[in-house]
């Protein structure tokens, strides 16, 4: 079972992606931005 942790830092990501692409489309958020607002590093994304 996963833990919380990684739950949380998941969900904290997709919050973040469904936000910026609301806002500026799918084309319009680059990963750095994705990442910054979701307070993660690239690596952890990718």
């Amino acid at each position: 079972m996963p833990s919380t942790e990684k739950v949380n830092v998941k969900d904290k990501i997709m919050d973040k992606a469904l936000e910026l692409f609301s806002a500026k489309g799918y084309e319009g958020v680059s990963v750095n931005e994705l990442t910054a607002a979701a307070g993660i590093t690239k690596p952890l994304l990718i």
